[in-house]
């Protein structure tokens, strides 16, 4: 109930605030990322009639006219960004109307996270089509990159060809989603070596390596991005092996990836870098006991090489599978990845974006970029913070889309 009232509410906000002319926040903490990744603070946003950023200034910069809204010193930052969210694919109901309810509760839940754009593993043709039509009646408040749940799925939804952002940035189908095995906590992982507390089971493959290897050059062939889930060393090996058989000019042109990277190791790490594969992970360190409890220590301390990888320069984008989780993996993202203060701001922001090929679009906030922006409680990147932070506001577009109760 709670959640269907939270998706009452940002439907509300979506369809009754249209963006003002030249809307001015001022007195805001403010800081984003620039393209080049440094940090940039700023006192005010000015956005334009479209919700789109004018400029960025200092405190104490003249201020253009318009209509202003005083943050009262709160802290904004650039709207996040989950590399591998679950928003419609966890809606498992039998019924049409019940999976629509799940689908707005899961839009609704990630908005009032903070979340303005998520990447959708396992969009299906019926979530689509329903995506779509909230878009038309402008109930939509985020961004959605679609990845269709495997080569059937693709072709419902996309056809042969990609489906490139919307005139609004609002919806691109431009992905496939291929799932290679399960949790590592559940057995279900495919691993190299035998699970510490069961010899002799490894988890199998989903998808037999060969049929990954063609079902990757296909939908590479047409011009599709490939994201393939892969939890287990082996399914990373295996997964990295079917990318690697992309033509090296195909594969960096469409960024194809592997996401919830758990088991990484120094060979792993090495070939992300060759074939310039991006990552998307879950930073949740340490291992969760479950997991550490099947894998056996020494293999369980190979769930933090994600962060190796960061350091080496490699694309490392943050993605939870959960939207609700993204803006309390940021402290755990930073804490992990040494020389990198900024590091899980820029994996749920700029790198995320990036991954979805909307980097010219938003994950930073930058004149041309769209202004979708949060305000927070407090600063998620203070040292001594005692209680979560919290999600105040989430602006799209200029347009606030979520506002908390009280």
């Amino acid at each position: 109930m709670r959640m269907l009232r939270a998706a009452a509410m940002v439907v509300a906000l979506v369809a009754a605030a249209p963006a003002a002319a030249d809307q001015i926040i001022v007195n805001a903490n403010g800081y984003t990322l620039g393209v080049d990744g440094e940090l940039q603070r700023f006192a005010s946003l000015v956005l334009d009639n479209d919700g789109r950023v004018k400029a960025l200034l200092p405190a104490g910069a003249p201020l253009p006219r318009g209509r202003h809204r005083d943050m009262g010193g709160r802290t904004l930052l650039p709207g996040l960004v989950d590399a591998h969210g679950r928003l419609t694919a966890a809606a498992t109901t039998p019924d049409r109307r019940g999976r629509e309810r799940a689908w707005a509760a899961a839009v609704a839940a990630a908005s009032a996270a903070g979340v303005t754009m998520v990447h959708d593993a396992g969009t299906t043709a019926e979530s689509w089509t329903w995506l779509k039509r909230q878009r038309d009646r402008r109930r939509l408040p985020l961004r959605v990159h679609a990845m269709a749940d495997g080569p059937q799925q693709l072709a419902a939804i996309a056809a042969d060809k990609p489906i490139d952002w919307d005139k609004r940035d609002m919806l691109a189908a431009r992905s496939m989603t291929l799932t290679l095995d399960g949790d590592i906590a559940d057995h279900q992982a495919w691993l190299k070596a035998d699970y510490a507390d069961s010899p002799g089971r490894r988890g199998q493959p989903l998808i037999e390596e060969g049929r990954l290897r063609r079902q990757v050059l296909a939908a590479s062939m047409q011009g599709f991005q490939v994201d393939i889930e892969a939890h287990g060393d082996a399914a990373l090996g295996a997964a990295l092996s079917a990318l690697g058989a992309v033509p090296d000019a195909q594969r960096a042109l469409q960024r194809h990836r592997v996401s919830v990277v758990r088991l990484l190791g120094a060979d792993e790490i090495d070939r992300f870098n060759r074939l310039g594969v991006v990552a998307v992970v879950a930073p949740v360190l340490p291992a969760q006991p479950a997991e550490a409890a099947v894998l056996g220590a020494r293999r369980a301390a190979a769930l933090a090489g994600w962060a190796k990888l960061a350091d080496t320069g490699a694309i490392v984008a943050g993605g939870t599978g959960g939207a609700a989780t993204v803006l309390a993996a940021i402290p755990a993202a930073t804490s992990a990845v040494k020389d990198k203060p900024l590091a899980g701001l820029d994996m749920f922001t700029r790198l995320a974006a990036r991954a979805g090929h909307a980097e010219t679009r938003a994950g930073i906030l930058a004149p041309g970029y769209w202004g979708d922006f949060i305000i927070l409680d407090r600063d998620p990147l203070a040292t001594t913070q005692t209680a979560p932070v919290q999600v105040l506001e989430t602006w799209l577009a200029g347009r606030r889309v979520y506002r908390r109760a009280g």
